[in-house]
């Protein structure tokens, strides 16, 4: 036979071969990559603005969690320590195992932002929460906030810059390559032009301070979205009411939930007037069905069953008459996202007063941790929680870690469609550190901490979200694909 016949015969069949090799391969529906879920081996927490003044103070606690998934086998290492910035020495705290807390503390003057790292056994669980206090001019007030990891998508919602309101936007970079970012705010008639919020400059472990007054002066309510062009921050957001030199007030405006077709706002306090429900439809109009807990049970609100949200346009409703001066959460169900949160008030004497913020909160789909509450002057610590499922009931266990001596825990069972209060012991030393743990197979928990301490001039309160803490992550695993290697 011919042999450029044969050549090409040869190079056909191959052809054929290797055409119907490669042909499931590109035209087929390619298999989802297989996931798998391990212990995270390290983990980083970041407060951006441990605050201070000649009059107010923060601490900076950091906490392994004990006895979570992912610690078991393996030696570990945590630290908190100060973000490292020209004309700061740096400060150090060794967390010497899980189920002892340590602390960083201001004295007199800011801190950079302080860092929480660990690794192996002491990165699952590692929790930061910060307190602020100031107990005397017109600063007095408490706030807290829990410190989160570095992101690209950060809602707050409910800060204000009206009179007497003045409070910024804070972003930490603890990232050795620089992050540009968008300060994006909604008001009552939609996005606020806010140019200097756009394309914010955030140096690699840096920080930028930006004031409400630049940001949205004069403007009463509004909800702020931090998104990065490049790189990833932590945000806070600083709030504090002042009638001339009378104090109305501090807080860390708290995270909120995701953007969601259902929120749950829980650890509204009894007895606290006025209470302001303020949302958010991130994407497009939506009307909002809205339901009360309380620990009697659910009802929808005369008058306030439903919302009208007009898409980008921040709505504030008065909740203060069908709270019934309850205890309560508030559960916003839409057909779109929305974002959501409360603020409430605590009048004191000779016109001070205090205000806090209650924020959707997620799921509690893991172990939420509190790192550090103190307990000296007086401080009370309550946990808000709820479930808003409708038929089933639901329980948590809650240990109580003090720095020295023996932990506690105590079983909570919550009713369906209800929200109990539970006060958390003075159990020991202080600090002390908090574990809530969801029972598994169990309808999911939302729910918040709030610590009030009572002075001469009234209670001061704040108010923070319950999230789960960090201790596995979801893994994909590489798939070959020899399709991308054929020309």
């Amino acid at each position: 036979m011919n042999r450029g016949l044969l050549a090409t015969l040869a190079t056909g069949a191959a052809l054929l071969v290797i055409g119907s090799a490669i042909h499931p391969l590109v035209s087929g529906v390619p298999d989802p990559p297989a996931q798998t879920v391990e212990a995270v081996e390290s983990s980083r927490v970041v407060c951006p603005d441990p605050v201070a003044t000649s009059s107010l103070a923060s601490t900076v606690s950091g906490f392994v969690a004990p006895v979570i998934d992912g610690q078991q086998g393996q030696p570990g290492a945590a630290q908190l320590f100060t973000n490292p910035t020209k004309g700061f020495s740096r400060k150090t705290e060794v967390i010497p195992k899980a189920g002892v807390a340590v602390s960083l503390s201001t004295n007199g003057s800011s801190l950079p932002s302080v860092i929480g790292t660990g690794s192996g056994s002491l990165a699952p669980g590692l929790a930061l929460d910060q307190f602020t206090l100031s107990t005397t001019g017109s600063t007095r007030g408490l706030a807290s906030l829990e410190c989160f990891s570095a992101g690209s998508d950060q809602w707050f919602v409910g800060a204000s810059a009206s009179v007497g309101r003045t409070g910024s936007v804070v972003m930490a970079n603890p990232e050795d390559t620089p992050a540009t970012v968008d300060i994006v705010l909604w008001g009552a008639t939609g996005a606020l032009p806010a140019p200097s919020g756009r394309g914010v400059f955030v140096p690699a472990h840096g920080q930028v301070r930006v004031p409400f007054s630049v940001l949205a002066p004069g403007v009463p309510d509004f909800a702020i979205h931090i998104e990065s062009r490049s790189g990833r921050v932590v945000a806070s957001v600083f709030d504090r009411d002042a009638n001339g030199l009378i104090p109305r007030g501090l807080e860390w405006v708290p995270l909120t939930a995701a953007p969601a077709a259902q929120v749950v706002v829980p650890g509204i306090p009894a007895q606290v007037t006025p209470v302001k429900l303020s949302v958010l439809a991130t994407t497009r109009d939506t009307t909002v069905n809205v339901r009360v807990l309380n620990p009697s049970g659910a009802f929808a609100p005369a008058g306030l069953s439903t919302i009208t949200l007009t898409a980008g346009q921040l709505q504030v409703v008065d909740l203060t008459k069908v709270l019934r001066g309850q205890p309560a959460a508030v559960e916003l169900t839409a057909d779109s996202p929305i974002v959501a949160s409360a603020w409430y008030q605590l009048d004191g004497a000779n016109g001070a007063a205090e205000f806090a913020y209650a924020a959707g909160a997620p799921a509690l789909t893991g172990a939420a941790v509190v790192a550090g509450l103190p307990t000296s002057r007086g401080y009370r610590h309550r946990l808000y929680l709820t479930n808003n499922n409708r038929q089933r009931a639901s329980s948590v266990t809650v240990q109580v870690v003090p720095k020295s001596g023996t932990s506690k825990t105590t079983r909570l069972k919550i009713a369906a469609g209800t929200t109990q209060v539970w006060t958390v012991p003075a159990t020991g030393d202080g600090p002390l550190s908090l574990i809530v743990r969801p029972d598994p197979g169990a309808p999911p928990i939302h729910g918040a901490r709030v610590t009030s301490l009572p002075d001469a001039e009234g209670t001061m309160a704040t108010d923070v979200p319950l999230t789960p803490v960090r201790s596995r992550v979801t893994i994909p695993q590489a798939q070959p694909n020899l399709g991308v290697a054929v020309n």
